[in-house]
């Protein structure tokens, strides 16, 4: 499984989140996003899966505008080629991870 990393704790969430009504505020977008991480998170572990925690990974890069478009969500293309390299090195370690 794979979390979601964005941009959004660091740099904000964009207008447009609560503009068109993907969210009520900016704080409850941040709260369902770091939600939807906390669960896959505890899927992977509750039933053995791999995990590709994208969105801890994400925390730590240096300067995320060099990582993610605009909107915090989508990359642009230095940042498909760090999330090529994390998922690439996180099957690389999954040997004894429970198939489905």
């Amino acid at each position: 499984l794979v979390t979601a990393p964005t941009s959004w704790p660091r740099l904000g969430v964009p207008d447009y989140v609560v503009d068109e009504k993907f969210a009520r505020s900016k704080e409850e977008a941040l709260a369902l996003h770091r939600r939807y991480n906390d669960v896959v998170r505890e899927v992977a572990k509750e039933r053995g899966f791999g995990l590709c925690d994208l969105a801890a990974d994400a925390a730590r890069l240096p300067d995320p505008q060099h990582y993610f478009m605009r909107d915090g969500i989508h990359f642009v293309a230095e940042g498909i080629d760090w999330t090529a390299r994390e998922v690439a090195g996180a099957i690389r370690g999954m040997s004894d991870v429970r198939p489905w």
